[in-house]
C-alpha cells in the first residue's frame, strides 16, 4: 500500500519502501551530515526574529506612506476646481 512522504505530507510520488520521499531524503541526508549546524543555518537565513519582524513591519508602514503621499499628491494636482492664486504682476494689469 502506498503512503504519501511523512515529513512534506504532499509530495508527488508515493512511498513504498520508504517513508521520505526523494526531496525530504535529500534533507535527511543533510542533517545527518551537518546536524545543528543544518538547524542554526535555517534560523538564520529563513526564520525571522522579532527584530527582523519589526524591521519589515516598518518597511512596509513606510512604503504604504510613501505609496499614499504620492497618490495625495497626483490627487491635488488634477483638482481642477483649484484656481492658482492670482499675483501682483498679473491683478494689477487688469
Amino acid at each position: 500500500m502506498p503512503f504519501n512522504c511523512i515529513l512534506c505530507e504532499t509530495a508527488d510520488e508515493w512511498c513504498v519502501t520508504h517513508s521520505l520521499c526523494s526531496k525530504c531524503r535529500v534533507i535527511k541526508h543533510t542533517i545527518t551530515l551537518y546536524g545543528d549546524r543544518f538547524f542554526e543555518t535555517i534560523d538564520r537565513v529563513f526564520v525571522r526574529n522579532p527584530q527582523g519582524q519589526l524591521k519589515k513591519e516598518q518597511d512596509i508602514l513606510k512604503e504604504e506612506v510613501k505609496e499614499t503621499c504620492e497618490k495625495i499628491k497626483d490627487d491635488s494636482n488634477n483638482d481642477e476646481s483649484y484656481e492658482k492664486p492670482k499675483t501682483r504682476n498679473k491683478a494689477h494689469s487688469k
